[in-house]
């Protein structure tokens, strides 16, 4: 038998509980990422984590339509950790409401679609939108808890349009 095969028979024997929601449940979400690339597409400008490392927080709530659909609302907090010269006039880089919409396609896969409006952008108050894509995984810890990582893609169309890559992990706990 391959490994190809084995895993997945492991993964099921392993988890004594599923990690996807039944239709009515409400959760909190508390996750970190942070950017590992991003190209600020009208300047050509490339910044990876190499050069620039700036985590996010996620702090939000969300509700399952269904046991497949999820309606969420995040907040995301960015700040300036190793930011190359000049510094930014603020620490606290970036502010943003994330509502997304989530289908958990397989197992415990889920794809979502996030809007991105950021109400504070480069240490500023200045407002933008944009959208996300995301692509996540959550493993149950216990009936209610869930260990949850993911990769992030956003794109913001204003003030300053880029698109990055975002690896995310965090915890869901059903409430």
């Amino acid at each position: 038998m391959s490994a190809n095969a084995i895993l997945p028979m492991v993964v099921f024997a392993v988890l004594p509980c599923r990690a996807y929601a039944d239709a009515g449940d409400v959760s909190a979400t508390f996750s970190v990422g942070a950017s590992m690339f991003q190209d600020k597409l009208a300047t050509g400008s490339v910044t990876t984590i190499a050069k620039s490392f700036s985590p996010s927080e996620f702090i939000g709530a969300g509700y399952s339509i269904t046991d497949r659909w999820r309606v969420a609302l995040n907040l995301q907090f960015t700040e300036a950790v190793d930011v190359p010269s000049p510094q930014p006039s603020d620490r606290f880089t970036l502010f943003s409401l994330l509502p997304q919409v989530s289908y958990r396609f397989w197992w415990d896969f889920s794809a979502a679609l996030i809007g991105f409006f950021p109400l504070r952008y480069d240490s500023v108050s200045q407002a933008g939108y944009g959208l996300q894509g995301l692509v996540g995984l959550a493993l149950p810890i216990t009936s209610d808890l869930k260990f949850t990582a993911a990769l992030e893609v956003p794109f913001l169309i204003q003030p300053v349009a880029f698109v990055g890559l975002t690896p995310i992990v965090g915890l869901s706990y059903r409430l």
